[in-house]
């Protein structure tokens, strides 16, 4: 598992898939077939079509619980030991966080990260100034990026390891810090 899987942004309920897939049918012009053939239009369209249509509603593909094949939330399911038990590959990459944060100005100042630190962790917002101290790092934007790859990725998939192996299960944990040249 890589990138927050059990984590609650990856996860949609069936209302929200259907919504999508609505909204994604209507995108593609396939809304207008009779909704029994609507996936023979979804496959029809070229690779192109998809992809852009995709950009476009900046569609996800995240699990959904149906209540059949997903009947609850993962962690929720994890922690009543309710899984295949198996053993479990899992970890996060380093820099995961910079993805996300690229609207920010990447020559944001000390104060500027503070108040971003302070306006999205209010509660959280003195230890997390002392863990990621803006001074530790190139600048405060790549402190920002930290936190938010710590709190959206490595932090959740540490703490599924952990669940995990407390249902005697086997876990591979890695932390990927290659750097492709």
């Amino acid at each position: 598992l890589e990138s927050g899987g059990f984590a609650d942004w990856a996860i949609e309920t069936l209302d929200t898939a259907n919504k999508k897939f609505t909204d994604f049918t209507e995108l593609v012009d396939c809304h207008t077939v009779e909704k029994k053939y609507r996936m023979s239009c979804l496959r029809s369209l070229s690779l192109d079509q998809i992809l852009v249509a995709q950009k476009t509603m900046n569609v996800d593909w995240n699990p959904i619980i149906d209540g059949t094949v997903i009947k609850d939330k993962p962690l929720n399911m994890l922690k009543r030991g309710e899984f295949v038990k198996t053993p479990l590959l899992i970890g996060s990459t380093m820099d995961e966080g910079t993805v996300f944060m690229q609207s920010l100005s990447r020559s944001m100042s000390v104060d500027q990260y503070k108040d971003l630190v302070n306006k999205t962790y209010p509660k959280h917002y003195s230890r997390l100034i002392e863990i990621y101290d803006a001074k530790k790092y190139s600048s405060p934007w790549v402190a920002s990026t930290k936190i938010y790859g710590d709190e959206t990725f490595t932090c959740p998939a540490r703490m599924v390891a952990r669940l995990y192996q407390q249902h005697g299960q086997r876990v591979y944990y890695y932390y990927w810090t290659h750097v492709n040249k």
